[in-house]
Formats: structure tokens, C-alpha cells, sequence
């Protein structure tokens, strides 16, 4: 299972524009504590705790004090889709240091779907995430729900966070995230993807992620 891993420590985290990624994100707090907005309901999880964002899900990081804050981020495609976001409690093996195990984090997660998550909720969701798969118009998709454009605008911001034009600003960010890994310029990357230039591409990348396009394919290095 392909992973990717990021790891945060400091006194305050990064406050992140509103944003998702096309893995699960499991961020397991190793010290101090962690806050996400998701779907408006803010999640903490502290010391020994592992806060869970489906994928496609839109969510920001609330830039809170924490102490020796430290944590670490795995985004990973899980063989079963989760349906709901939650914070799951770890056992006392997992803090606060020693090796993480990612294989029994992804066993842990992938077994824990809560069972008071709002099927009705996640369902809507999952329909918003299709309409955004098609490269069609935002009007297109409307007509074909029987919306107008604008009602279709507001059902689509209200239920995932964001409006469909930043969702599929944020999904070709995502897609240039793909490409980077691959190792394919930067300015290639940015006009495939439809970006001005590759500063453009590089402004919204560290607005969204935190870092920049180079730095993030550094990682991979």
C-alpha cells in the first residue's frame, strides 16, 4: 500500500487554507495535541490519540498552541473507504515514543469506523465527490441534478465546505501533488494542470500544503 508521511513538531501549527487530499489522512499525535476543522465540527486529538479524515474531505488545521507539539501525518489509499471522520484513542503502546507501526495504525483505522457516523451525511457527501469527478461545467452538473447553477452552488458548499470552483482548484493541487512524486518539472506540471505559470502553481501549493512544490518533491529525494 502506497504511503506518504509527514511529520509536524513546534509550539503552534501551521494554520492551512481549507483543503483535502485523494489519500485518508491519519495524523497520530505523538506529544501535545492537534485541532482540524471537518465538515465545521472541530476535532482535538491529543497524546495517543490519531484524528481520522476520509478522503476527499475538505478540513483546516487551527493553528492552537500545543506545547512540544508533535505529530505525524500518513495519508494512505485504505482498501475500504471511510465513510466519516473521528478521532480514534490508540493503545498505550503507540506513545509517546518507540517505532510507529503504520501497518497496525492503517488495521486500527480501517476497523474503527464509528458506528453513530450519519450515513445520510456521508452518502451526500459521496454524490458531491462524484459530480466533481467529470470535467464537466459546474452548470452542466447543475442541469443534470435539476439545479440552477447557483442552488446547485450553495447544496454543493453547504455540504462539503467548499464551493465546486476552490474544490476543483484544490483537486488539480492534489493531482500536481501525483506528478511531483513522479519526478516531472515543475512548469510542465503547472500548465498540464492549467495553472498561469509555475509561480502561480507554487502560491497556492504552499497556501494549501504548507510548502512549496520544491520542497515537497525534496521529500521524495
Amino acid at each position: 500500500m502506497p504511503l506518504e508521511l509527514a511529520y509536524w513538531n513546534g509550539n503552534i501549527p501551521p494554520a492551512l487554507h481549507a483543503h483535502f487530499h485523494d489519500e485518508v489522512q491519519m495524523t497520530l499525535v505523538l506529544s501535545g495535541n492537534r485541532s482540524f476543522v471537518v465538515k465545521g465540527q472541530t476535532l482535538t486529538a491529543e497524546a495517543g490519540q490519531c484524528i481520522v479524515i476520509p478522503a476527499g474531505w475538505p478540513h483546516r488545521s487551527i493553528p492552537a498552541p500545543s506545547p512540544d507539539g508533535r505529530c505525524i501525518n500518513v495519508y494512505a489509499k485504505l482498501p475500504t473507504p471511510l465513510l466519516s471522520h473521528f478521532v480514534l484513542p490508540l493503545d498505550a503502546d503507540w506513545v509517546p515514543s518507540g517505532h510507529i507501526r503504520i501497518d497496525l495504525l492503517v488495521a486500527a483505522v480501517t476497523s474503527a469506523q464509528p458506528a453513530s457516523q450519519r450515513q445520510g451525511s456521508a452518502q451526500k457527501s459521496l454524490e458531491c465527490l462524484s459530480d466533481m469527478e467529470t470535467q464537466d461545467k459546474v452548470s452542466e452538473v447543475a442541469g443534470r441534478r435539476g439545479m440552477s447553477r447557483e442552488g446547485f452552488t450553495r447544496s454543493f458548499s453547504r455540504t462539503m465546505g467548499l464551493p465546486p470552483h476552490s474544490y476543483r482548484t484544490i483537486s488539480r493541487l492534489n493531482q500536481a501533488r501525483s506528478q511531483l512524486r513522479d519526478n516531472e518539472p515543475i512548469a510542465e506540471i503547472a500548465a498540464a494542470l492549467n495553472f498561469a505559470d509555475q509561480s502561480h502553481l507554487s502560491r497556492l501549493f504552499r497556501r494549501t500544503f504548507g510548502t512549496t512544490p520544491s520542497q515537497y518533491r525534496k521529500g521524495f529525494a
